[in-house]
């Protein structure tokens, strides 16, 4: 019997987003099912193709409790997921905190692609510190936790002179925890 949206019990459901469009039913079952039993996915599509988020549900609480434990930020089709219970409708409110007003200076800054989910600001500091002297690295994470935004494989990093960008820029790439990645300036 199938249920309207509203009237589907979500007591032993997970809700899954940052879903890849392109990830599959196929696929979706696959990396859940280490939870546990699943008895239905709904998995809204947009024409050929899903919407970012699915709806999966267990044959008991506990499965669904041990897919939001087990399977939280794990990775699907080069995706972070995030997860949570299919009964959650609350938006999680980040404390806002009052922070000061940062200003960067975008011609000492350049923009690094394709960054390993690795990389660690330790590590891309100590990669461009043989151009000149880093001032800092920013790699964007979700606000109020320490959790990169999405499949975020880029930063910035400033340096104390614009002569370091240049230098920085004339590598085109370099190596950080391995894997290759592109450098541009970030003006």
């Amino acid at each position: 019997m199938e249920h309207r949206k509203s009237e589907r019990d979500r007591s032993k459901s997970i809700w899954v987003g940052n879903l890849s469009f392109t990830t599959t039913r196929d696929a979706l079952e696959k990396h859940f099912s280490v939870a546990g039993e699943i008895t239905d996915v709904f998995f809204p599509r947009n024409g050929y193709r899903n919407k970012g988020f699915a709806f999966i549900d267990f044959v008991d609480v506990e499965s669904r409790n041990k897919a939001i434990e087990m399977l939280n930020d794990s990775q699907l089709d080069f995706r972070q997921l995030f997860v949570k219970a299919g009964d959650d409708f609350s938006r999680e409110e980040t404390p806002r905190v009052k922070r000061e007003e940062k200003h960067y200076n975008d011609e000492c800054t350049i923009f690094v692609g394709n960054l390993s989910y690795r990389a660690r600001e330790d590590q891309i500091r100590d990669a461009f510190e043989h151009c000149g002297k880093v001032v800092g690295v920013r790699i964007p994470i979700i606000p109020g936790t320490t959790k990169r935004k999405g499949n975020r494989r880029f930063c910035y990093v400033e340096f104390a002179e614009k002569s370091s960008v240049k230098e920085a820029v004339n590598m085109g790439e370099i190596e950080i925890d391995g894997r290759l990645s592109f450098i541009e300036s970030s003006k």
